[in-house]
């Protein structure tokens, strides 16, 4: 809610037709035989339909940018009994950011939203490809545009961020920019607890930034470049950050062009222009080692 995201409780029942617009498998649900409604059949597999369910109404209401979330309990099959032979509830939070208005990857708005809460609580996290929809979180979610979300720290999945399938797209009536992720919270809580909090005390002086486009081949991930930048900023002695600016591909082309930006600052000093370009440089040097591109 402190990154501006509307916050929803919904039921935890869902309808069949709701488990299909959503790509999920209605065998890895559990249906309720004496439901007082058709609308409530089945235990939902996920958070993240329940929201979707919700972007049409309110943009036909005149809400044309907006984020909803929601922190609650799923079940799936998949996740099998607990010891009193009953359904394994699993603790779960999702978002979902959408804009009628606005174009581009609405990816990486999901992606900043959820690194915001990493951020919040302590926790570094990668993205890998999400190569298998394992169960049914993942199923409303594009391989080509998603991530899974895991722990840097632990190696365990969090959960999966991106964008949705078009047939999801077109199911639920969404506009086309619209993008979320949901997250296991004690996996989460956990990977939080074992990282332990960090005080980063802020420089008094003032810090500089530096744009860096790359042309790689289409099949290099930006988690190559990203990770790649990350090792090499850890070894220099100062405040560093690194954040996606813009991905571009010309149509009909085998490469594309990624460009990062390089944040910098000192405890000790203000940063000349020296020292900002050596970090860069050697930044430069190593993508470019990793991903055979080049600058343009």
């Amino acid at each position: 809610a402190r990154a501006g995201a509307n916050e929803v409780l919904t039921y935890s029942f869902v309808h069949g037709n709701v488990l299909r617009q959503a790509g999920q498998q209605e065998n890895n649900a559990y249906r309720v035989v004496n439901s007082i409604s058709p609308d409530l059949q089945y235990y939902r597999q996920s958070l993240t339909p329940s929201l979707l369910t919700h972007i049409h109404a309110n943009i036909r209401a005149g809400y044309d940018s907006f984020a909803l979330f929601e922190c609650n309990k799923v079940h799936q099959k998949s996740f099998g009994l607990n010891e009193e032979a009953v359904p394994v509830e699993v603790d779960s939070l999702a978002l979902t950011v959408t804009s009628s208005k606005h174009s581009g990857d609405a990816y990486y708005q999901a992606k900043y939203l959820l690194e915001y809460l990493c951020t919040t609580l302590g926790v570094a996290v990668r993205y890998v490809p999400l190569r298998e929809k394992k169960d049914g979180v993942a199923a409303p979610f594009e391989s080509l545009r998603s991530a899974e979300v895991q722990s840097v720290l632990t190696g365990e999945v969090l959960g999966v961020v991106g964008e949705y399938t078009t047939k999801v797209r077109r199911s639920f009536k969404l506009p086309e920019y619209t993008a979320g992720f949901e997250v296991r919270t004690r996996a989460l809580l956990k990977a939080s607890q074992k990282q332990g909090g960090v005080y980063t005390p802020l420089s008094r002086y003032p810090g500089t930034e530096r744009d860096v486009c790359f042309q790689v081949s289409e099949e290099t991930p930006f988690a190559d470049i990203a990770d790649t930048a990350a090792a090499v900023l850890a070894e220099e002695p100062y405040i560093s950050s690194l954040e996606p600016v813009d991905i571009y591909q010309r149509e009909g082309t085998s490469t594309k062009n990624i460009t990062i930006r390089i944040q910098l600052a000192s405890y000790d000093k203000t940063l000349t222009a020296e020292d900002a370009n050596g970090v860069v440089n050697h930044v430069i040097a190593r993508v470019i080692e990793k991903t055979e591109g080049k600058v343009v």
